[in-house]
């Protein structure tokens, strides 16, 4: 079975969650026998040595046409499908070349994004930001809403129905974003199928040892979608109490420095902005794990904690949480934009070590569920029904 990966950009593990779900899966599925992984890309980052790269500098229909002819395609894999569904059909023609598109987000992504970067919490931050060129953009976005808005709707409409109408198979990150998409997009639901995302990490944390006193951010540094000014808000209502614990917030991007000035401005102590670090070490060492984000697919980082028996408090805004965090058991979900409800879910941590020490274990066990095994193996199955497909049809 040859399967060709296509993406607008070469990818390394550390760029994104898509980026990582899909080095991860290509690693498993190269592993498996008969199965043989080409990409359209370069990897930047260290892979199997068994996946084939053949790198096209401006993709194009005609030059994945070309691709899929030379190595006998059986699917073209397109984890981008709202870009790339498209180019992706017209490179199959002739073919009898098979097409699984996937959303790596949240439906309707493009305008809760839209309305994120417009609300009245980032217009509060320029307060802080002291920034006259990001307030004139905020406010030349507030201005050119109405139309925009129009645009930004129009266009994912559009994208987002063609991913599902010209794919053979249609993945979706959860359950619960079936009847959001069907109504986003006035689609079937018969092309769909749900694959959550894999554990980014090869092992789980045994034998949990003594955590430090430690509330965890990982996350890019960009508050239309991440809105990490929340979580330094949250802080400010803890950082008195306890000063014996400290925030550390991993990660960089177009907002660090707001953060950093806002930080400043709210007098908090004990929190350290640590840049883009490799963060498998910064979760097992921290007991908390803190998400704020407008707008997840699946919340990579989320699992991520669980793995290393971090308990993670996230607020309730994207559907799939719910799949990731059984309240009170395995983390805390608190109502969205609530930075008092996250605070008070923080200190019942604090205060109750026996309970997070139960929660720390039982996240473990949970998120093994999405081991690469075990969500690969889904892939694979997918993968291989559509292969049969094929041979049929060229039979």
């Amino acid at each position: 079975m040859n399967l060709l990966f296509i993406y607008r950009r070469d990818i390394h593990i550390e760029d994104s969650g898509a980026s990582r779900t899909i080095i991860l899966r290509e690693n498993y599925l190269a592993a498996q026998p008969d199965v043989y992984v080409y990409t359209s890309y370069r990897h930047l980052s260290p892979v199997d040595s068994r996946i084939t790269e053949l790198p096209i500098k401006r993709l194009s229909a005609h030059k994945i046409h070309e691709s899929i002819v030379d190595k006998g395609i059986d699917i073209l894999c397109v984890p981008e499908g709202e870009h790339l569904a498209e180019m992706a059909y017209e490179a199959i023609k002739g073919t009898s070349c098979k097409i699984v598109t996937e959303l790596h987000n949240m439906p309707n992504y493009e305008l809760q994004y839209l309305y994120s970067t417009v609300s009245m919490r980032t217009f509060t931050n320029c307060v802080y930001s002291g920034d006259l060129t990001y307030s004139l953009k905020l406010i030349i976005k507030l201005l050119i809403f109405p139309l925009w808005k129009i645009r930004v709707r129009k266009s994912a409409y559009k994208k987002n129905r063609e991913s599902y109408l010209l794919a053979d198979k249609f993945v979706l990150l959860s359950e619960s974003f079936i009847e959001a998409f069907q109504k986003a997009y006035h689609v079937d639901n018969q092309k769909m199928v749900v694959i959550n995302n894999p554990c980014s990490f090869s092992s789980f944390l045994e034998n949990r040892p003594v955590k430090d006193n430690v509330i965890l951010v990982v996350s890019r540094l960009e508050e239309g979608a991440k809105r990490i000014s929340l979580v330094l808000k949250c802080w400010s209502l803890l950082y008195l109490k306890y000063p014996n614990w400290k925030l550390q917030i991993v990660g960089k991007g177009p907002s660090s420095e707001l953060y950093k000035k806002m930080s400043e401005k709210l007098g908090l102590k004990n929190v350290s902005f640590e840049g883009w670090q490799s963060p498998q070490v910064y979760y097992e060492k921290a007991s908390i794990f803190l998400m704020t984000s407008a707008i997840e697919g699946w919340g990579m980082t989320l699992i991520e904690a669980q793995q290393m028996g971090c308990v993670p408090i996230a607020m309730n805004s994207f559907a799939a949480l719910k799949d990731i965090i059984k309240d009170g058991q395995n983390g805390f979900i608190v109502k969205n934009n609530n930075i008092n409800e996250m605070a008070l879910k923080i200190e019942k941590l604090i205060m109750n070590q026996d309970k997070m020490y139960e929660m720390s274990l039982n996240a473990i066990q949970s998120v093994q569920k999405f081991s690469i095994e075990k969500i690969g193996a889904k892939w694979l199955d997918l993968y291989r029904e559509l292969s049969q497909c094929h041979e049929q049809s060229k039979a």
